[in-house]
């Protein structure tokens, strides 16, 4: 498998709580991504998507001077009535709305001994935390038999590259421009051009919102993040059976909402291994696992330590 191929396994990181509730409920959690951790990390796509906006524009030879003020407009309030004051084009922009859509997200890595991951886990010095190899067809086929237009899931690789950031957002803004251009042309001079407009901020909207959870400061690149996220309609009401939308008391104290999907009897094939952090107490951790896997079908799953070596 080359470094671009579609990882057969990934693997998801969580504290030893997080493990057990894991393997005895037989659930994932897909957390609202307003309540990750790191919320910095959700408005560093702007930059990528204004480079790129400028190029664009400039390309178009249009005026570039609004661009900063209309995309930020997305990120500042994205679920509450958002105020557009301008759309740099035609000067037109209709009041705003929430996005249509939500999106939950369970993050994991390629890399089954990373470093920069256990470093989210040390406690009072000590690395305190497991990953589990979880199989990514497993994880897409369930969710692609749903066959529901209330959840989709979408999933790939965090993207660390500036340059294929700004691409990427680059092809996206020429396809809905080309878009708009094309539907104000089939209207005429005369017509309301309200609804052109509003598909293309629906269009775009939903572009940042997605695009946001797979982009990141190049500076964590280490991480090899693999995502998978659930883009959730607004109106979804708990109506799929294993699905349910869920409450829990975040570290901050904020109650966090998350989808909880219950694999159930799908166990012994979603789950591959078990991945020990770095700890002194390896061995114990391991026979601990094999006793409390044992009562399960989870036998097959491999238990690996990590290679890292402590420091002290």
């Amino acid at each position: 498998m080359s470094k671009n191929d579609p990882p057969n396994i990934v693997y998801h990181y969580t504290s030893p709580q997080g493990a057990f509730d894991i393997l005895r409920n037989k659930t994932l959690w897909f957390t609202d991504c307003q309540y990750l951790n790191d919320m910095s990390e959700f408005v560093y796509i702007l930059e990528p998507i204004e480079e790129a906006y400028t190029k664009l524009t400039q390309e178009r030879g249009e005026n570039a001077s609004d661009i900063d003020r209309f995309l930020k407009s997305f990120f500042s309030s994205p679920y509450e009535g958002l105020d557009f004051e301008g759309f740099m084009k035609h000067k037109k922009m209709r009041r705003g709305f929430p996005p249509r859509f939500r999106y939950y997200v369970l993050c994991s890595s390629i890399n089954d001994d990373s470093a920069s991951m256990w470093n989210y886990y040390v406690r009072n010095g000590s690395y305190r935390g497991y990953n589990l190899g979880l199989r990514r067809a497993i994880i897409i086929d369930w969710f692609h038999q749903l066959n529901n237009d209330k959840i989709k899931l979408v999933e790939g690789r965090v993207i660390y590259d500036r340059k294929k950031q700004v691409d990427k957002a680059y092809q996206k803004l020429k396809e809905l421009l080309a878009c708009y251009d094309n539907k104000m042309v089939g209207l005429g001079g005369n017509a309301d051009d309200s609804l052109v407009i509003d598909d293309f901020q629906d269009g775009l909207s939903e572009y940042i919102h997605e695009q946001k959870l797979f982009s990141k400061n190049p500076a964590f690149a280490s991480e090899q993040e693999h995502r998978f996220v659930l883009k959730v309609h607004n109106d979804y009401s708990n109506g799929i059976s294993g699905l349910q939308t869920q409450y829990r008391v975040g570290e901050s104290g904020i109650i966090t909402p998350y989808i909880e999907w219950n694999f159930g009897d799908l166990k012994a094939q979603l789950l591959n291994q078990i991945t020990l952090s770095p700890m002194i107490e390896s061995e114990l951790a391991h026979e601990s696992f094999k006793r409390f896997l044992a009562n399960d079908v989870y036998q097959s799953i491999e238990i690996k330590p990590s290679t890292i070596k402590l420091r002290y």
